[in-house]
């Protein structure tokens, strides 16, 4: 699954997401501390520095051991840790001024506990549109839907919603693209998997991006 997502997200397809994960990021951040849950192999994380100017440290946290080796190999200069962000991440309360969660957890309770006052949280999730397509013919699973409403009502206690915005484009997929895009994703834990294919499929991407403001 890392190797998949590692080589699909350097071939660029989700680059759109990730310059606006990073802009979004990097304007919340104003030269602080930025962290990620679920960080992977770090592709988000590192634009989100990138962006940023390199000022600051940035670190990411995920519970795999491969994943944190990986993206520490792969990013140099950044911080890869292995912690279970939903019982505790191992940062000082009040720390960090930008935290990222792409396609990944985002635990309220410890979310609000270590970013600063005023700071954000940048949440990035698919919407049902999301590769409705290649749900249907190749029996991925399902998006709930109104995602960003039930986001905000669980957030409520600390966070106040700020602004979201959807990005939707379509992306033209190599058929070993295709099937790294199975493979690196939640379906392939559910035993699906892309059909053999001999030409490129055609992907359409939706996501939605929410900037939460710490209280």
């Amino acid at each position: 699954m890392l190797r998949a997502r590692a080589e699909f997200l350097e071939a660029g397809h989700l680059d759109p997401i990730a310059d606006a994960v990073a802009d979004a990021a990097a304007a919340g951040a104003t030269g602080g501390p930025i962290a990620e849950v679920g960080s992977g192999t770090g592709h988000y994380l590192r634009r989100a520095h990138e962006r940023a100017g390199g000022a600051g440290c940035a670190i990411g946290l995920d519970l795999s051991k491969h994943a944190a080796d990986i993206a520490a190999r792969a990013n140099g200069g950044l911080l890869f840790v292995v912690a279970d962000a939903v019982a505790g991440m191992p940062l000082v309360g009040g720390s960090v001024n930008a935290l990222l969660s792409v396609f990944a957890p985002r635990p309220a309770a410890e979310c609000a506990r270590v970013l600063a006052p005023g700071g954000l949280l940048v949440a990035c999730f698919a919407n049902p549109g999301h590769l409705a397509a290649l749900r249907r013919d190749w029996g991925l699973i399902s998006v709930r839907p109104d995602k960003l409403g039930t986001l905000e009502d669980r957030l409520a206690d600390c966070f106040e919603l700020s602004g979201s915005a959807e990005l939707e484009y379509s992306a033209e997929l190599p058929p070993g693209d295709a099937q790294r895009l199975v493979a690196m994703g939640p379906s392939a834990r559910h035993g699906a998997w892309a059909p053999d294919v001999d030409r490129p499929v055609r992907a359409e991407v939706s996501v939605t991006i929410a900037l939460f403001r710490r209280r």
